[in-house]
């Protein structure tokens, strides 16, 4: 992808409701695109990447054949999402006001536990 692909790409993904930052670089990991307060996504950047690091090898070590693609991870407050390329890498930065909310609090007494007899068929 060129540049102007990719600015076009991060102005997209920049109207969707909640989106706060986006984040795109090289397949080295280096920002081509920073769409946020600089210094706020170097820190994400930094962040996921050591995160995208150890899940990479993660994988690896189940499936030597397998690639990560995907990494999500929530919060109460956000939410951040990795899309890995060959080309490069997608980083969205999600607001608090854009995160779903389920049956599942891990803090509290009352949670919907699964059903052990369907997870083991």
């Amino acid at each position: 992808m060129d540049a102007q692909t990719f600015d076009e790409m991060v102005r997209r993904l920049q109207t969707n409701k909640g989106v706060v930052g986006v984040i795109v670089t090289n397949r080295q990991g280096r920002a081509i695109k920073i769409a946020m307060d600089k210094t706020l996504g170097l820190q994400y950047l930094e962040g996921i990447k050591a995160l995208e690091c150890m899940t990479t090898a993660l994988i690896r070590d189940i499936n030597p054949k397998d690639n990560l693609r995907l990494l999500r991870i929530q919060s109460r407050k956000q939410e951040i999402v990795l899309y890995k390329e060959k080309e490069y890498m997608l980083i969205l930065i999600h607001g608090s006001d854009v995160i779903p909310t389920s049956n599942y609090h891990p803090h509290h007494r009352h949670t919907v536990k699964p059903n052990v007899q369907d997870i083991n068929g």
